[in-house]
């Protein structure tokens, strides 16, 4: 495990996976709670394992 920035992982996703696909994607788990508590907040990481 590692500390993990939630905002960008998510724009890595966001960057990996075609653009017409992410209406049908939902992230769930810590890295979902951690992005929803912390996003605003760049200096703030998770530290996590994997994407669910």
């Amino acid at each position: 495990m590692k500390d993990l920035s939630p905002k960008k992982i998510f724009q890595e996703v966001a960057e990996a996976v075609p653009r017409r696909y992410h209406n049908n994607i939902v992230i769930v788990g810590s890295l979902a709670a951690a992005y929803h508590f912390l996003h605003h907040d760049e200096g703030q990481a998770v530290r996590t394992k994997d994407i669910d």
